[in-house]
């Protein structure tokens, strides 16, 4: 249990300094008597239910054009040994996270806009003109479960849209990771960024222009808080410090190439495709309890990746038409991007919420697109990771997928419903579909 000492703190505490503000980590030194439950202790006097029976965030993952189907999906259904060689770096969770092969939405067909349909299952034409039922899934929680935070949710990334709100209108997402880190941390009328600017220039950083308070603030935390409070300074100075580093290195000159550069032209310097510090910065958002629900696309587009080995335009490079070389190239930047996933799930286990469980286990995080098969826009049969939030987890499932006689599909909101259920919301139904996943997961 976390200990705690009798500090009156207000709930949304903050360290502040030279016009600068950072909100803190959860800490149970900083709460109110009584406002976090003690493990096994009931958090929903309605349900019964113990707190550790309950996830509390929800994060989607979703590379635009999606993955190739073989470097995620296991050859075996059942309990998992070994993952595809794209996704390796994910071994070390294996009994952390499920695979589920066979879901899709149905109703929805292939073609360009299926991206756009993962977190919700509807296309426009089959609202029969009420807006209201493109409402995605992460605004949907948002609507279930009010959280109180700064944000009740975050949209991140590139590419097209995949969040809607309870009218059906899109949500934009913010692509800069620098707008995004300067959303959650960075003071926002003119003269405080007149006087933050001013403070870094003397102090160098956020944090030393906050070291006095959070000097006294340690001070005044139990042992188990006063560990996280660390973790949590750690986390952002590493943060800040990638930041500078990417800034230093777009003002250096690049060298000469002996070839012509609009042949290989990549994205060297181009935020967009940081994959690393938008998760650096998604941690932090959940870590600060900024908010609980964001949503994460990794941009498609066709531009060249900053990966060894790939030579393609990332678009061109998805047509594949079965060209083994293609799908070489496609499997790197699969690889690449199984990686990133990988530092984060690390990253969730070694964060500590408030009631010093790993962030992981109360985390919900699902990674997929709604474009299954980017070669001919196929929206059939999407690889889909579910990781934390905790789960029964281990396993690749493989549901029916209405591809033999007499079948019927299983549709991925059926895996909404199981989340949505996991998060506390008593739900039989989401968007289209038919049931849910509890016999797998939970």
């Amino acid at each position: 249990m976390t200990d705690r000492r009798s500090i009156n703190f207000p709930r949304r505490r903050f360290l502040r300094g030279a016009g600068v503000s950072l909100a803190l980590p959860m800490l149970g030194s900083l709460a109110p008597r009584g406002s976090f439950a003690a493990p096994g202790v009931s958090t929903n006097k309605n349900t019964g239910k113990d707190a550790s029976q309950y996830a509390s965030r929800f994060v989607c993952v979703m590379p635009e054009y999606g993955i190739h189907r073989q470097s995620l999906i296991p050859k075996t259904i059942g309990p998992m040994t070994k993952l595809p060689a794209p996704a390796k770096s994910l071994t070390p969770y294996l009994k952390e996270l499920t695979i589920v092969s066979g879901l899709d939405h149905p109703e929805v067909g292939g073609g360009h806009g299926c991206s756009a349909t993962f977190l919700n299952g509807m296309k426009m034409t089959m609202t029969g003109g009420d807006r209201r039922k493109m409402m995605s899934f992460d605004q949907y929680l948002v609507h279930k479960k009010a959280p109180d935070t700064r944000f009740l949710s975050l949209g991140t990334g590139n590419g097209g849209p995949i969040s809607y709100n309870s009218k059906g209108v899109a949500i934009p997402k913010e692509g800069s990771p620098q707008r995004l880190f300067a959303k959650l941390f960075a003071e926002t009328s003119a003269k405080a960024k007149a006087t933050r600017r001013q403070s870094l220039k003397v102090n160098g950083s956020i944090l030393d222009a906050l070291r006095e308070d959070s000097a006294a603030l340690r001070r005044q935390l139990g042992t188990v808080d006063q560990r996280k409070f660390d973790e949590y300074l750690n986390a952002v100075r590493e943060t800040e410090q990638k930041l500078d580093r990417r800034s230093a290195w777009l003002e250096k000159p690049r060298p000469k190439a002996p070839f012509n550069p609009l042949q290989l032209e990549g994205p060297d310097g181009d935020s967009r495709h940081n994959n690393e510090i938008f998760y650096d910065i998604i941690a932090l958002a959940l870590q600060t309890d900024s908010t609980r629900f964001i949503n994460f696309q990794m941009g498609g587009g066709n531009g060249f990746l900053p990966i060894p080995g790939c030579t393609m335009a990332y678009h061109s490079m998805t047509h594949h038409g079965r060209n083994p070389e293609h799908i070489r190239q496609l499997q790197l930047v699969d690889a690449w991007r199984f990686k990133h996933l990988a530092g984060f799930l690390k990253r969730l286990k070694t964060i500590r919420d408030a009631d010093d469980r790993p962030l992981l286990d109360s985390t919900v995080v699902l990674f997929g697109s709604g474009m299954a098969d980017a070669s001919v826009h196929s929206s059939r049969n999407t690889p889909i990771l579910l990781a934390g939030g905790g789960f029964k987890h281990g396993r690749h499932h493989g549901v029916p997928n209405g591809t033999k006689a007499g079948q019927k599909d299983t549709p991925l909101c059926n895996m909404y419903v199981s989340i949505a259920n996991r998060l506390g919301v008593e739900t039989d139904r989401f968007s289209t579909s038919g049931g849910n996943l509890n016999h797998l997961l939970a």
